[in-house]
């Protein structure tokens, strides 16, 4: 079993605009890992940065930080070999993932920019015909 561990070693948010239009694209860009991981033979520590950035350009957002992974020597030995052939555990990939999602929505909003949440939209109830009434 492996216990995944992460941290945050760099923050950048900058605001580069008062703008604020009616349509942002936003693009996010993780590398995982971001330099050589440091193996042990029970752990490894993967770097990561994640990039966010607007279109038009309203703000930057950048996170760097370390994933802790620590387990059996087996485990530990499989993910070198994984990222020997340039694969990323599925499992690591989601947890980062999550971890920056979550602060980049923090800074975001510090920054003014709440996280835009999707319309919900419920399905029209259509009417019952004339002389039909729902039980």
């Amino acid at each position: 079993m492996r216990n995944i561990t992460l941290r945050v070693d760099y923050i950048h948010a900058e605001r580069l605009s008062e703008a604020k239009p009616e349509h942002v694209d936003v693009q996010v860009q993780l590398s995982i890992p971001s330099r050589e991981p440091k193996w042990e033979a029970r752990s490894v520590e993967i770097p990561y940065t994640a990039t966010v950035n607007t279109s038009p350009p309203i703000f930057s957002i950048t996170v760097k930080g370390r994933a802790l992974i620590e387990g059996p020597e087996e485990e530990i030995a499989k993910l070198r070999e994984e990222f020997s052939r340039k694969k990323v555990a599925m499992g690591i990939v989601q947890a980062v993932t999550s971890f920056v999602l979550f602060e980049v929505a923090l800074l975001a909003r510090e920054l003014g920019f709440p996280p835009t949440i999707p319309s919900i939209s419920l399905p029209k109830r259509e009417r019952p015909p004339p002389g039909m009434a729902p039980v």
